[in-house]
């Protein structure tokens, strides 16, 4: 619970968190999207426990702007109405208890897991509705071997032609997308998200002219971070405590490139099974759209 003290950063989360749920309702999840990254940028201004319950909820709000996003793109009204209307109690959870200083990591973690299991179904194909059925343990085989190879193959983290960590990512979201997953699964998942993103940045910032990224920061920033996130997945039962420290300092770091950097170039690069793949149109739409917005919530920081 927030003390007094907190009284002037807790306004600031309110207000972010009521612009993120008024895009939601107007069905504007591009604009919900920069809500969600300006309340984790807030949080990163505050202390203790403000910051946590701003770092969860912007976490949260972020995947939902993400997935609805997603469906959208698949232009079925029914699957958008009815996705929204099964989000929404979650939604409306996380934010409610981050505004009074409420949430907590168990609650987080196992509202987070649930809603992932129940959104992911309205991005699926009629293929693959018919086709897979849940199974949860392959996800987990697949997130294990994923988390070894991406132990063994850490030095490829220093040449920047590398897409080690997105390669890794799109072989565990299609795997969860169609299966399922656990809670274990479902930080691990986020865990190297959050990774990939910090990773980005420092690729971005710290090359040099012959293609090699800076060994000191990627061994300091990234290795140290793999180690930690092969921890957390080891450990049972599960420490979501653990889990969570980890995912909100690599949610600062992130942030703080962002203050560096600002948004990074969109790069182009092979397309990845990420479950059924767009038309180049629709892409083109979606990324111009996008990038517009970013423009502009640039200019308002």
């Amino acid at each position: 619970m927030f003390n007094l003290a907190d009284a002037t950063l807790i306004k600031s989360l309110e207000q972010d968190l009521a612009a993120a749920r008024i895009s939601f309702n107007d069905d504007n999840f591009r604009l919900m999207n920069i809500f969600a990254n300006r309340v984790m940028s807030d949080a990163v201004f505050m202390t203790g426990s403000a910051r946590r319950q701003g770092l969860l909820a912007g976490f949260f709000i972020r995947d939902v702007a993400f997935e609805m996003n997603r469906v959208s793109a698949l232009g079925k009204a029914g699957p958008i109405s009815t996705a929204k209307a099964a989000v929404k109690s979650y939604l409306d959870g996380i934010a409610d208890s981050a505004t009074k200083g409420h949430l907590t990591v168990d609650q987080f973690w196992k509202s987070y897991n649930e809603y992932a299991n129940r959104v992911r179904k309205f991005g699926l194909e009629k293929a693959e509705e018919r086709a897979y059925s849940e199974n949860e343990e392959f996800t987990a085989i697949a997130a294990r071997y994923l988390l070894d190879f991406l132990k063994s193959q850490e030095r490829l983290l220093l040449d920047s032609r590398n897409l080690l960590l997105e390669g890794i990512l799109n072989e565990i979201i299609r795997i969860y997308r169609v299966h399922g997953t656990s809670l274990r699964e479902a930080v691990i998942l986020s865990l190297l998200t959050y990774l990939q993103r910090v990773y980005n940045y420092i690729r971005y910032s710290r090359t040099s002219a012959d293609g090699n990224v800076d060994q000191n920061v990627v061994e300091s920033e990234i290795f140290s971070a793999i180690e930690k996130i092969r921890s957390v997945a080891s450990k049972d039962p599960l420490d979501l405590e653990e889990a969570t420290k980890t995912l909100e300092s690599l949610m600062v770091s992130w942030r703080e490139y962002f203050i560096r950097y600002v948004e990074l170039p969109v790069a182009v690069g092979p397309a990845v099974e990420r479950g059924i793949q767009l038309p180049e149109e629709t892409k083109k739409k979606i990324t111009e759209a996008i990038t517009k917005d970013l423009g502009r919530e640039a200019r308002r920081k």
